[in-house]
């Protein structure tokens, strides 16, 4: 992960804390865009995340370091998330 996180497993985050944006300049716990993250659930690659409060996500923090063990581990190299259906 792009961030040490010293957090319970049980805590959670919202995509803001997930994700990364140049364009805000924003550095998120991994190195990837919230479009990129959003992919990742709609294809069964990451949970669907938890309600938190009124239309906010949270995931915890066992499942983002999960799917940055899958990153790192490079399994999610062959995805084409960006094919048309």
């Amino acid at each position: 992960m792009s961030k040490n996180l010293n957090l319970p497993d049980f805590a959670l985050l919202t995509i803001r804390d997930i994700t990364s944006s140049a364009k805000e300049g924003r550095v998120g716990i991994l190195p990837i865009s919230r479009i990129t993250w959003l992919k990742l659930i709609e294809h069964g690659f990451a949970p669907k995340g938890q309600q938190m409060i009124g239309r906010t996500l949270g995931w915890t923090v066992q499942e983002v370091r999960e799917v940055a063990e899958k990153i790192s581990r490079g399994e999610l190299k062959h995805l084409k998330l960006w094919a048309k259906k």
